[in-house]
């Protein structure tokens, strides 16, 4: 076949301009201009590090604000503290009882077991509760994790009249007008009893050797038959010592003193010194163990009976009423 000379030069041509645009394409795989595949990094994700650190922290930082602020709209825990009354009687029988409560808006959850309450300046309380055994004004306030409450005042008086619906137990004490005493024997019901002075004496049983007459089992009527001896007051100071604490307080007889030791060591025939525990809190005179107490009851003119606080103690073979022995007076409530 022959071509004429026009021919082969528009070949030529044509050539020339599709290998300039073969080499322009920026997706031409080229030796030049390829980027080196990986093999078996097909799937990878386009936003992964292809170049990851051999050697990653363990233990990376944690976020430094891992808790977002409070909402600006809740509003602020409050502790309060509750009590039943605002006045509590000097009498050990009208106790105070406080609750604490956490208040966090419209909802409230009593916290009283796992809060604290102080009794101001810094006397803590073993239980959530208040008996005053002197007339006063008292502060208390809570604590809970780091909220304190605001204070609340217990104002405690001395009442001037037993109540007849009180109840007691033995160990309470005692306090109206100037009686002030610990409860040694009660009835049935709590509402009635006996006392035992805080304070006790030594003292002779009386000055003069005489017939009395002092033989019952009651110690008032045993005191008004020391009462009837002329110069009583002078002769006799260890009724007298009692009469002093006021209106209806008495020597006791063998047998009340025998029940004021019951009732001191807890009934038990072996000491027992927690039972001593819950008259001596109150006792301004401590009782010590062994030592005689005078009794009401009379043996002779000379001779009145003592009883001992002690287990197994010998009773006094020679109470002699000129001898000086301890002296506890009791009254009725």
């Amino acid at each position: 076949m022959k071509y004429n000379m026009k021919q082969i030069i528009t070949c030529l041509l044509a050539l020339t301009i599709c290998f300039s645009v073969i080499s322009c394409d920026p997706d031409s795989k080229t030796p030049e201009n390829q980027e080196q595949e990986t093999p078996g990094n097909d799937n990878q994700d386009p936003g992964q590090d292809p170049n990851p650190d051999p050697n990653p922290d363990p233990n990376p930082d944690p976020d430094p604000n891992p808790n977002p602020d409070p909402d600006p709209d809740t509003p602020a825990p409050i502790l309060v503290l509750q009590a039943d009354t605002t006045f509590v009687a000097c009498n050990g029988k009208d106790t105070v009882f406080f609750q604490v409560l956490l208040q966090t808006g419209e909802t409230t959850e009593e916290v009283t077991a796992d809060a604290t309450i102080y009794q101001l300046p810094q006397l803590l309380l073993e239980a959530p509760q208040f008996t005053s055994t002197q007339a006063g004004v008292y502060e208390f306030v809570a604590h809970y994790n780091e909220l304190v409450s605001e204070s609340v005042i217990i104002e405690s008086d001395i009442p001037q009249v037993h109540n007849p619906n009180w109840t007691f137990q033995v160990g309470d004490f005692y306090h109206v007008a100037e009686h002030k005493g610990v409860v040694f024997t009660v009835s049935d019901d709590g509402k009635t009893g006996m006392i035992v002075s805080l304070d006790e004496a030594y003292l002779p049983w009386s000055l003069v050797y005489e017939q009395v007459g002092a033989f019952y089992m009651k110690g008032d009527l045993n005191f008004e038959m020391i009462c009837r001896m002329p110069d009583w007051e002078e002769n006799y100071p260890a009724a007298k010592w009692c009469a002093d604490h006021g209106e209806g307080w008495f020597l006791p007889c063998y047998e009340e003193t025998e029940k004021l030791w019951a009732a001191y060591n807890g009934g038990t025939s072996s000491l027992n010194p927690e039972a001593h525990a819950v008259f001596e809190q109150y006792f301004t005179d401590e009782v010590v163990l062994g030592s005689h107490f005078w009794t009401s009851t009379e043996i002779t003119d000379d001779m009145a009976t003592t009883f001992a606080f002690i287990i197994n103690d010998v009773t006094c073979t020679n109470p002699l009423k000129t001898s000086n022995f301890c002296v506890r007076a009791i009254r009725r409530f």
